[in-house]
């Protein structure tokens, strides 16, 4: 349904309003946590239906932005050269700006404790997740 949705409204409505209205719902898990684990749920599951319309939205995006044939190269090319993991490593932006652009977002999380495999794979919850 949401490929159709997009075909009709367009893919860019469709992203922006499933990624703004998910973003919306988000503000409001505070007071759901504080309200319960039953009423956190529901947020989560509402969060998860909206969100679903991102992915096709993007499908129908990409359709009619992406070049054809080997201009694909080129414009990997192109995105590789003008982008970078970091603002700081970024080549053609000034120290300010990515000072103001690494001051002013959320801190992700760098370091990635050890995975615990064993316990993944012994897990009941997980075997039964694979299983369906």
């Amino acid at each position: 349904p949401a490929g159709f949705l997009a075909t009709i409204y367009g893919g860019r409505i469709l992203f922006g309003g499933s990624i703004g209205l998910c973003a919306f719902l988000t503000l409001f898990t505070p007071l759901c946590a504080q309200a319960g684990s039953e009423a956190l749920i529901f947020l989560r599951l509402l969060e998860g239906l909206v969100s679903t319309c991102a992915y096709p939205a993007l499908h129908d995006i990409w359709s009619k932005w992406a070049p054809k044939r080997l201009f694909c190269l080129v414009w990997t090319a192109i995105r590789f050269y003008f982008t970078a993991e970091l603002p700081s490593t970024h080549e053609t932006i000034s120290e300010e700006e990515a000072k103001y652009i690494e001051e002013n977002r959320d801190q992700a999380i760098s370091q990635i404790d050890t995975i615990p495999w064993k316990d993944i794979f012994t897990s009941l919850p997980v075997w039964a997740i694979i299983a369906v």
